[in-house]
């Protein structure tokens, strides 16, 4: 009898959510944290801490943690410990007053959880500040959008920012194995219902959209606004599985090596590199795809190595490979991203999201630089002169770029240069 109350509970609970029922499963709060704390109760679910305004918001971070913890072995290894390894979760829920009320202060709250995640130095004042002007230098900042996006999207807390800028006390910081900030999925849906205006008017001055376009969209921005909220979730859902995995081995393992190889390229800006070093640096590319196959940062330091180490053809091959990825991603872009909606709805905003796609996932001018040496290595000028003149055109525009990436580009115009004056055409 017992089992088929049970069942009937968790169907109505499936078809039924109005009714409030719940499978959040809760086990007794530690004396020595707080509860509350900043109007959220405490909830000691088997996988995280979670402070959250209500049940349905924790029951929310909850099927997210669950999730993951299901789909990786190591939170059901001998080396996951429920006492030590639980993260702590905040949950931002809608109508909720933001964590931290200064915009400056949660944008570094978030670029420094994301370092730190990543396994590098803190960033300084000064990569905060250049990092903030290349956010905002697409004419955004005046009403607020970047803030808006930023809201959506999880954020991994060192505990430092943790104590001083959010206020989460000792206590819980000294026993937490990780901390993110996690907004709900009522919060992503209200804030996608707010950032389709701010698109919309951002287009209107930029000359994007014309008031008559706005008026024939204006049935559609329904739409618009679940397919930017669908893609906000998958964005949120991704990014928290990140901060979640931090103690998971082989997530450490993928972050090392793509770490580790992002650091090469202090090794592979020199022309004059010495022959073991990159013989290193390709066998630690080699060893890192094989953790994460489709890491594009990992495929261009194998596919540079691979020059350097004299391996012309093996490089062009990389490179094809780079570029299929970034293929895939665009695809994906476009149909995640608003894209084909734009474009059909929106022909002017449209044309500007498919140039931003473009832009974003296409060879980057150190790729082409690299990709021209090996063409003219092979004498195919004609392809070499090709990677230089879209390099040229990409440098017009680019933003930051790798470390001795200016040394990069010379030396590609000096060898492409060189080579085809060496065989005579």
């Amino acid at each position: 009898m017992n089992h088929v109350t049970t069942r009937l509970f968790a169907a109505l609970c499936g078809v039924l959510p109005f009714l409030g029922c719940s499978t959040l499963q809760v086990e007794p709060v530690p004396s020595e944290l707080p509860n509350p704390w900043n109007g959220r109760s405490l909830f000691n679910t088997p996988w995280a801490l979670v402070y959250a305004s209500d049940e349905s918001a924790a029951s929310d971070a909850d099927t997210l943690m669950r999730s993951v913890a299901e789909h990786h072995d190591y939170f059901q290894s001998p080396e996951f410990d429920a006492q030590q390894d639980k993260g702590v979760i905040i949950v931002v829920d809608a109508d909720e007053q933001p964590l931290v009320d200064d915009d400056d202060v949660a944008f570094e709250i978030f670029v420094r959880g994301f370092a730190a995640l990543s396994g590098f130095p803190p960033p300084s004042n000064q990569q905060l500040t250049a990092t903030r002007k290349r956010l905002t230098k697409f004419g955004e900042p005046a009403n607020g959008l970047m803030t808006d996006m930023l809201a959506t999207l999880p954020w991994a807390v060192t505990p430092k920012d943790a104590n001083d800028a959010v206020g989460l006390p000792a206590s819980v910081t000294d026993r937490a194995a990780w901390i993110a900030r996690l907004p709900s999925k009522s919060h992503v849906t209200a804030s996608a219902k707010a950032i389709v205006p701010k698109l919309l008017d951002h287009a209107e001055k930029t000359g994007d959209l014309s008031d008559t376009g706005r008026l024939m969209i204006g049935p559609f921005t329904g739409l618009i606004r679940s397919k930017l909220a669908s893609e906000l979730l998958r964005q949120r859902d991704e990014s928290f599985e990140q901060i979640a995995r931090q103690r998971d081995p082989a997530w450490i393992a993928v972050r090392d090596a793509r770490r580790d190889s992002m650091k090469d390229w202090r090794v592979l800006a020199s022309a004059n590199a010495k022959p073991n070093q990159v013989k290193d640096v390709l066998e630690r590319a080699v060893a890192a795809l094989k953790l994460a196959p489709n890491d594009l940062q990992v495929m261009r330091v194998q596919a540079a190595a691979q020059y350097r180490e004299g391996e012309y053809q093996a490089a062009l091959k990389s490179y094809d490979a780079i570029e299929a990825a970034l293929a895939d991603q665009r695809k994906q872009a476009r149909a995640n991203g608003l894209g084909d909606l734009a474009q059909s709805l929106m022909p002017n905003i449209g044309g500007t999201l498919q140039r931003n796609i473009e832009n974003a996932t296409r060879l980057q001018p150190v790729d082409l630089a690299f990709r021209a040496m090996a063409f003219a290595q092979l004498n195919q000028h004609k392809a070499a002169a090709e990677s230089i003149d879209a390099l040229n055109q990409q440098l017009k525009s680019a933003g930051s770029q790798p470390m001795g990436a200016k040394a990069i580009y010379a030396e590609a115009s000096r060898v492409v240069k060189m080579l085809k004056t060496k065989t005579g055409e």
